[in-house]
């Protein structure tokens, strides 16, 4: 996901797209591909290619439903795809579940980041003070991993929440 890397991302994505995978196992592993690269490829504006990811990815995840990584996936790629579609209510319920599923993992790292996007849908929802708590909690989880970029994506979006609540001096 670095920047300036969407053009390798949308030529890794059409292979992904492409690709027939062998067996139970590549079929997972080219859903949660496909979710990721679908993130990427969004962020990058390639829609079109982004929603033929998602839906391999989608598809991979009604053929492996106890696939708690492939699922976790998934929601990401539909937070940012919602993000982009102004559609807030599905990119909490996306944030919300790949949460949850990263938790069932135990995967605390990400965890904090999906944490990261509940709070931010929180903020844009006009929703500050359930913003602020979970923005608040992955301060402390972000910081305690060592999470720089997660930590910093916090305390931006922590900021916007209390100077929406009027509260800049925090």
């Amino acid at each position: 996901q670095r920047a300036g890397d969407t053009e390798k991302a949308a030529s890794v994505g059409a292979a992904v797209v492409a690709a027939e995978p062998d067996g139970a196992e590549a079929d997972a592993a080219r859903g949660a591909n496909a979710a990721r690269l679908a993130t990427v490829v969004d962020l990058g504006g390639r829609r079109e290619l982004a929603a033929d990811l998602r839906a391999i990815a989608a598809a991979a995840v009604e053929r492996h439903p106890r696939d708690l990584v492939l699922f976790a996936r998934m929601q990401h790629a539909v937070v940012t795809s919602a993000k982009f579609q102004g559609a807030p209510a599905l990119a909490l319920r996306a944030s919300l579940a790949q949460a949850d599923a990263w938790s069932r993992v135990g995967d605390l790292k990400q965890v904090a980041g999906a944490e990261t996007n509940v709070g931010d849908v929180w903020m844009h929802l006009g929703r500050y003070a359930e913003a602020e708590e979970v923005l608040r909690g992955v301060l402390v989880s972000g910081e305690r991993l060592g999470l720089r970029v997660v930590t910093a994506l916090a305390r931006h979006n922590l900021g916007f929440s209390l100077a929406r609540q009027g509260r800049l001096v925090e």
